[in-house]
């Protein structure tokens, strides 16, 4: 390692040397970063090697966030339209229900009437269920 790559917290060299060689194996020094954006210190070394490199690398940084918010709008807004599109389709289905039990009982025929509005009635109870454990999530 050169003199200008040594860290403000590596180990001095001359430690390193009082250590005798039968003790001494090896000496690791690794840095990491998450993020989209390097460090301060290696942002200004990319710009040292190659002029222009901070900026083109902002610029990805910047683009790259563009994408991920139109991305995460657009799904939220294809998440809406599909929460929509459920909606009136289980209103539908239970208008339907309902409308062929009013006909089942001025007909006449109660046991029917009764058996077409019980899939209506545990669908609408199903969902209101599914809602309130969602919302818990």
């Amino acid at each position: 390692m050169r003199e200008s790559e040594v860290s403000e917290d590596a180990i001095p060299p001359e430690v390193l040397d009082s250590v005798p060689d039968e003790i001494r194996i090896g000496y690791l020094q690794s840095q990491s970063y998450k993020g989209p954006l390097p460090p301060p210190v290696l942002f200004q070394r990319y710009e040292e090697t190659l002029p222009g490199a901070a900026e083109r690398i902002m610029l990805l940084t910047e683009r790259e966030q563009a994408h991920r918010q139109e991305w995460e709008r657009s799904a939220l807004d294809a998440h809406r339209a599909d929460s929509r599109r459920s909606q009136w389709l289980g209103f539908g289905l239970a208008a339907m229900g309902m409308t062929s039990t009013v006909v089942c009982a001025l007909l006449g025929s109660p046991t029917v009437a009764i058996a077409s509005v019980v899939p209506v009635v545990v669908g609408i109870l199903a969902s209101i269920f599914n809602r309130a454990q969602t919302e818990k999530e």
